[in-house]
This record gives structure tokens, sequence and C-alpha cells, in this order.
């Protein structure tokens, strides 16, 4: 490859157009790190909800047949019985840019109407229409989530960028 002669006049153009470049390329790995950011709290969701639980063990009917149970504990994630929180997780990436200057919120978040009440507990009451429901003890998830993915999304910002 011949090396190109560059003379004073040119100079600043140039590095200037490398410098674009450069900054451009970056930019876009930032944001595809942001995305693998969130994968890696879902990845981590699967892992934190899923195993065995150390609660009370019920018997579940369905139909004819009855299966076993183990809930979770006070204060463990909580057991899956359907598996629908585990995959009720959707990622979302959030990219703000201004100027120079870039945010990035990488998030999972699930459409479960008891997802808030199993992370921090509930109280017993009533319903607008007269139903009651019990007291549920928190079974915290979320930071146990973040906990299990942050290492992975501090090695993954943490990499060289090309």
């Amino acid at each position: 490859m011949k090396a190109k002669h560059v003379t004073a006049q040119y100079f600043p153009r140039i590095l200037n157009e490398t410098v674009s470049r450069s900054e451009q390329r970056i930019r876009a790995e930032v944001k595809r790190r942001g995305y693998q950011g969130a994968v890696e709290l879902k990845n981590a969701s699967l892992k934190v909800l899923a195993g065995r639980r150390h609660g009370k063990i019920y018997k579940i009917r369905n139909g004819r047949t009855a299966r076993a149970h183990q809930a979770s504990a006070a204060g463990e994630s909580p057991a899956a019985m359907t598996g629908a929180l585990r995959l009720s997780w959707r990622e979302s990436t959030t990219i703000e840019e201004q100027g120079k200057h870039m945010t990035i919120l990488s998030e999972i978040e699930s459409n479960l109407k008891y997802a808030g009440p199993l992370e921090y507990g509930r109280s017993s009451g009533t319903t607008k229409n007269g139903k009651r429901y019990g007291t549920i003890a928190p079974r915290p998830y979320r930071q146990n989530i973040q906990n299990r993915a942050k290492p992975f999304i501090i090695e993954s910002y943490g990499k060289a960028y090309d």
C-alpha cells in the first residue's frame, strides 16, 4: 500500500474526517452495547426466576390430575407456577443524544398485573368489585436480576472500541 503525501493545507480536513468517522463508529458501537445490555437483563431474569424455592408445598389440581408446587418463601424470588412472569419480560433501550453527549437506558419490563405486588408485597383488601384478596409478602427479584446482569454489562462497556 502506498502512503499518501499530505500537505499542510489538507491535513486539518483529513484529520477532521478521520475523527468524524471514528466517532460515528464508536457511537454505533455504544448503541449496540446498549441493546446488548437489555438482552443481558432479560437473560438474567430467566435465570433468577427459575429453579427451586423453599416455601410451602401445595397440591395443584388440573382436572383429574394433581401435581405438587413449591411456592417461594418470603424474601425469595417468586416461584414459577406457569412460567408467565419469566416469559413476560420485554427488553427496551432508549437512546438520547444531545450534541456529543449520549445517554443510553437499557431495561426490561413485564406487563403482568402481579409483577409489582410480587416485588413489593401487598396488604389484604377488597377490589372495586367486592372481591377480597390476601396479603402477599414481598418476593424481590428486580435487584437480583440487576446484580446478575451487571458484571456482563460492565464488561461489555469496558471492552475496547475499535
